[in-house]
């Protein structure tokens, strides 16, 4: 009588039929027979009553939810617009950092207070700087200007070479005489030497310069003076 029974029991649990160990589940009943089985439309009504019930929320409810969304929204807005304002100011800085001005050279007495580079601005007679410069000629070994001193030169720019830390100049005056100047990175103070590489590569050949620089020994082949070069401490294109 229990076996008998077994099928009826597994049908009424979903069951459709048990052969060989296999089990297949019945198809789920279909909202039209809920009519012929009570339980089932009971169940259902009880499920959708409670998720109805639990769905809905009171006014007061429902507008906290309102303002907790907007003042998300509004924080997400805030931390967006800082975030671009932080780099719209970044971006400033280091333009405002990079820019090369021009400089206004009215004294060498305050020349500490000039940038080493950029072009030189005109003054229109309003002050002698106190400048004096030198001739090409003047350097080398048949020169009056000794190794190790400091000198301000005009002259055109013959040619220029700059590659990776290191910049060489040719400048001539008088169509004859040429003499070599360099620039080194500085690694002590890196900002203003790649200032400074920058502005150099701004130069383009037949521009005229004057240049303060150093007067050091060397072999240089390729210029009338051979012996000496000029280190680079300023450069302004007139």
């Amino acid at each position: 009588r229990i076996a008998t029974n077994v099928p009826r029991l597994l049908r009424s649990n979903g069951v459709a039929s048990v052969r060989r160990g296999r089990v297949r589940i019945a198809d789920p009943v279909p909202p039209t027979q809920w009519r012929s089985r009570p339980h089932h439309q009971q169940m259902m009504v009880a499920w959708t009553s409670q998720s109805a019930g639990s769905s809905e929320k009171t006014d007061d409810e429902l507008a906290a939810v309102k303002a907790a969304r907007s003042a998300r929204k509004a924080e997400k807005e805030r931390h967006k617009a800082e975030k671009k304002a932080k780099k719209a100011a970044n971006f400033e800085q280091k333009a405002q950092a990079e820019t090369i001005h021009d400089v206004t050279y009215l004294s060498v007495d305050d020349q500490h207070t000039y940038e080493p580079f950029g072009d030189m601005a005109r003054i229109m007679s309003r002050s002698r700087t106190g400048r004096d410069f030198v001739q090409v000629s003047d350097l080398g070994a048949h020169g009056s200007i000794q190794r190790g001193d400091t000198v301000w030169l005009r002259g055109r720019l013959q040619s220029i070479r700059i590659k990776g830390g290191s910049c060489f100049l040719v400048l001539r005056q008088n169509s004859f005489h040429t003499v070599q100047a360099c620039y080194f990175k500085d690694k002590t103070n890196p900002e203003l030497s790649s200032k400074m590489m920058r502005y150099l590569k701004t130069l383009t050949a037949e521009s005229i310069v004057d240049v303060e620089a150093t007067v050091v020994d060397a072999t240089v082949k390729s210029c009338s003076i051979q012996d000496v070069e000029l280190s680079l401490r300023r450069i302004h294109a007139v």
